[in-house]
């Protein structure tokens, strides 16, 4: 009769660890702490499709990614990094603020 009382008891332990465990499912756009594709263009309010340019555009401008297979992810952490590389009105180490060079030539003065 012991046999039937402990397999129950080792189902519930059961259950509980695989509700105490980090769930590998998406919830709310996020895998494991990475934001999707979708999720990521919601909040910077741009197309997916944009996303999928910055990843492929040579030097890359966009977001750093991680590629599972097909699938792309982007870690919230350097997201929120790149946007404070991308902000504006601050100045990068060692670079004084100021505007960006211009691009051309210069028009001789007449």
């Amino acid at each position: 009769m012991a046999t039937c009382d402990a397999a129950p008891q080792a189902l519930s332990l059961k259950n509980e660890a695989q509700a105490s465990a980090p769930s590998n499912r998406q919830v709310g756009g996020e895998i494991l702490g990475m934001l999707t594709p979708a999720t990521l263009a919601t909040e910077l309010g741009v197309a997916v499709l944009t996303l999928q340019r910055w990843r492929h555009s040579k030097p890359r401008i966009g977001p750093p990614y991680v590629r599972v297979g097909r699938r792309v992810f982007y870690r919230r952490a350097a997201v929120e990094a790149w946007l404070v590389a991308k902000e504006e009105g601050t100045a990068a180490p060692g670079k004084p603020p100021g505007r960006q060079a211009r691009r051309g030539r210069r028009r001789a003065a007449e």
